[in-house]
Protein backbone atom coordinates (compact mmCIF):
# COMPACT_ATOMS: atom_id res chain seq x y z
CA UNK A 1 0.00 0.00 0.00
CA UNK A 2 1.48 2.97 -1.20
CA UNK A 3 1.75 6.50 0.70
CA UNK A 4 -1.80 8.20 0.94
CA UNK A 5 -1.52 11.93 -0.28
CA UNK A 6 -3.67 14.38 -0.30
CA UNK A 7 -3.69 17.61 -2.57
CA UNK A 8 -1.93 20.64 -0.82
CA UNK A 9 -4.71 23.30 0.20
CA UNK A 10 -3.08 25.21 -3.03
CA UNK A 11 -3.44 22.81 -5.57
CA UNK A 12 -7.12 21.93 -4.41
CA UNK A 13 -8.34 25.84 -4.32
CA UNK A 14 -6.71 25.85 -8.27
CA UNK A 15 -8.10 23.01 -9.28
CA UNK A 16 -11.47 23.90 -8.09
CA UNK A 17 -11.21 27.81 -9.84
CA UNK A 18 -11.17 25.84 -12.69
CA UNK A 19 -14.07 23.52 -11.85
CA UNK A 20 -11.86 20.04 -11.49
CA UNK A 21 -11.55 18.04 -8.30
CA UNK A 22 -9.32 15.79 -7.28
CA UNK A 23 -9.37 11.83 -7.74
CA UNK A 24 -7.36 8.99 -6.12
CA UNK A 25 -5.79 7.22 -8.88
CA UNK A 26 -3.72 3.22 -7.36
CA UNK A 27 0.38 3.84 -7.05
CA UNK A 28 0.64 0.63 -8.79
CA UNK A 29 3.40 1.52 -11.27
CA UNK A 30 0.61 2.52 -14.16
CA UNK A 31 -0.72 5.71 -12.36
CA UNK A 32 0.16 7.98 -15.13
CA UNK A 33 -1.77 5.94 -17.72
CA UNK A 34 -4.76 5.37 -15.49
CA UNK A 35 -4.82 9.42 -14.75
CA UNK A 36 -4.94 9.94 -18.34
CA UNK A 37 -7.64 7.05 -18.80
CA UNK A 38 -9.67 8.51 -16.05
CA UNK A 39 -9.38 12.37 -16.65
CA UNK A 40 -9.75 12.00 -20.29
CA UNK A 41 -12.48 9.74 -20.45
CA UNK A 42 -10.82 7.50 -22.80
CA UNK A 43 -11.87 4.41 -24.24
CA UNK A 44 -8.37 2.79 -23.93
CA UNK A 45 -7.07 0.21 -21.79
CA UNK A 46 -4.41 1.50 -19.55
CA UNK A 47 -2.16 -1.21 -21.86
CA UNK A 48 -3.33 0.26 -24.78
CA UNK A 49 -2.11 3.54 -23.92
CA UNK A 50 0.72 1.83 -22.44
CA UNK A 51 1.62 0.50 -25.85
CA UNK A 52 0.65 3.43 -27.66
CA UNK A 53 3.12 5.28 -26.21
CA UNK A 54 6.26 2.92 -26.77
CA UNK A 55 5.18 2.47 -30.71
CA UNK A 56 4.96 6.42 -31.34
CA UNK A 57 7.92 6.34 -29.55
CA UNK A 58 10.12 3.67 -31.61
CA UNK A 59 8.53 4.43 -34.98
CA UNK A 60 8.98 8.46 -34.54
CA UNK A 61 12.17 8.20 -34.70
CA UNK A 62 12.03 11.05 -31.61
CA UNK A 63 12.05 13.41 -34.13
CA UNK A 64 9.71 15.34 -32.08
CA UNK A 65 12.44 15.63 -29.76
CA UNK A 66 15.32 16.18 -31.61
CA UNK A 67 17.32 13.74 -30.21
CA UNK A 68 18.53 10.37 -30.78
CA UNK A 69 18.43 8.21 -27.58
CA UNK A 70 21.64 6.35 -26.35
CA UNK A 71 21.21 2.50 -25.93
CA UNK A 72 20.14 3.15 -21.93
CA UNK A 73 17.10 5.46 -22.99
CA UNK A 74 16.51 2.72 -25.61
CA UNK A 75 16.29 0.48 -22.60
CA UNK A 76 14.40 2.85 -20.44
CA UNK A 77 11.79 3.18 -23.24
CA UNK A 78 11.34 -1.18 -24.14
CA UNK A 79 10.98 -1.11 -20.33
CA UNK A 80 8.29 1.68 -20.00
CA UNK A 81 6.36 -0.74 -22.07
CA UNK A 82 5.73 -3.01 -19.72
CA UNK A 83 2.70 -2.90 -17.01
CA UNK A 84 4.03 -1.17 -13.93
CA UNK A 85 7.32 0.73 -15.06
CA UNK A 86 6.76 4.55 -13.99
CA UNK A 87 6.38 7.36 -16.70
CA UNK A 88 8.95 9.44 -15.72
CA UNK A 89 10.07 11.27 -18.72
CA UNK A 90 8.92 14.42 -20.83
CA UNK A 91 9.22 12.75 -23.43
CA UNK A 92 6.35 9.41 -22.72
CA UNK A 93 4.32 12.50 -21.40
CA UNK A 94 4.70 14.63 -24.82
CA UNK A 95 4.13 11.14 -26.67
CA UNK A 96 0.73 10.48 -25.01
CA UNK A 97 -0.57 13.59 -26.10
CA UNK A 98 0.21 13.50 -29.33
CA UNK A 99 -1.25 10.16 -29.59
CA UNK A 100 -4.47 11.49 -28.56
CA UNK A 101 -3.84 14.75 -29.92
CA UNK A 102 -4.83 16.45 -26.52
CA UNK A 103 -3.07 18.67 -24.61
CA UNK A 104 -2.14 17.33 -21.30
CA UNK A 105 -2.36 19.96 -18.23
CA UNK A 106 -0.08 18.73 -14.96
CA UNK A 107 -0.81 20.18 -12.24
CA UNK A 108 1.40 20.25 -9.54
CA UNK A 109 0.97 19.19 -5.89
CA UNK A 110 3.79 20.92 -4.31
CA UNK A 111 3.79 23.71 -6.01
CA UNK A 112 -0.14 24.20 -6.51
CA UNK A 113 0.52 25.52 -10.00
CA UNK A 114 0.35 23.42 -14.01
CA UNK A 115 1.98 23.21 -17.05
CA UNK A 116 0.69 22.33 -20.27
CA UNK A 117 2.33 19.37 -22.44
CA UNK A 118 1.63 20.04 -26.37
CA UNK A 119 -0.52 23.02 -26.15
CA UNK A 120 -0.91 23.78 -29.52
CA UNK A 121 -2.95 20.34 -29.87
CA UNK A 122 -6.77 21.16 -30.53
CA UNK A 123 -8.35 18.59 -29.03
CA UNK A 124 -9.92 19.01 -25.07
CA UNK A 125 -6.90 19.27 -22.22
CA UNK A 126 -6.47 16.23 -20.08
CA UNK A 127 -5.53 17.34 -16.54
CA UNK A 128 -4.18 15.21 -14.05
CA UNK A 129 -2.27 15.86 -11.03
CA UNK A 130 1.91 14.85 -10.58
CA UNK A 131 2.00 14.14 -6.85
CA UNK A 132 5.60 14.78 -5.24
CA UNK A 133 5.81 13.92 -1.56
CA UNK A 134 6.31 14.69 0.98
CA UNK A 135 4.51 17.83 -0.43
CA UNK A 136 7.39 20.31 0.19
CA UNK A 137 5.45 23.87 0.65
CA UNK A 138 3.41 22.11 3.35
CA UNK A 139 6.67 20.97 5.27
CA UNK A 140 7.62 23.24 7.95
CA UNK A 141 10.00 25.81 7.32
CA UNK A 142 12.79 24.28 9.46
CA UNK A 143 12.26 21.03 7.47
CA UNK A 144 12.23 22.94 4.00
CA UNK A 145 15.61 24.69 5.02
CA UNK A 146 17.20 21.27 5.68
CA UNK A 147 15.85 19.68 2.82
CA UNK A 148 17.46 22.52 0.62
CA UNK A 149 20.62 22.56 2.37
CA UNK A 150 20.95 19.08 1.45
CA UNK A 151 20.11 19.59 -1.90
CA UNK A 152 17.43 16.68 -1.33
CA UNK A 153 14.95 15.79 -3.92
CA UNK A 154 11.33 14.40 -3.19
CA UNK A 155 11.49 10.92 -2.93
CA UNK A 156 8.51 10.09 -4.53
CA UNK A 157 6.60 10.86 -7.91
CA UNK A 158 2.80 9.69 -8.03
CA UNK A 159 -0.08 10.84 -11.24
CA UNK A 160 -3.49 11.31 -9.87
CA UNK A 161 -6.43 11.85 -11.84
CA UNK A 162 -8.86 15.44 -12.03
CA UNK A 163 -12.59 15.04 -12.73
CA UNK A 164 -15.39 18.12 -12.95
CA UNK A 165 -17.24 19.39 -10.17
CA UNK A 166 -19.96 19.99 -12.81
CA UNK A 167 -20.44 20.30 -16.46
CA UNK A 168 -19.26 23.25 -16.29
CA UNK A 169 -15.14 23.06 -17.05
CA UNK A 170 -13.12 24.44 -19.09
CA UNK A 171 -12.65 23.01 -22.72
CA UNK A 172 -9.43 24.37 -23.81
CA UNK A 173 -6.19 25.33 -22.05
CA UNK A 174 -6.66 29.25 -22.47
CA UNK A 175 -9.72 28.42 -20.21
CA UNK A 176 -7.59 27.65 -17.47
CA UNK A 177 -8.04 30.03 -14.35
CA UNK A 178 -4.44 31.17 -13.33
CA UNK A 179 -3.24 29.98 -9.96
CA UNK A 180 -2.80 32.82 -7.61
Amino acid sequence: QRYVLNPTSQLSENLSKNGLKWVQIPGDGNCFFAAVKKSGNLPQTIIELREGVYNYLINSNFQEFNFVPSEEEMKEIKDASNSGVWVESEYQITAMAIILQRPIIIWNNSLGNYRIIKENLEGIPINIIHMTYPPYNELPPNIRNSINSANYRPIGYHYDATEPISADVPTRQNDVKEES
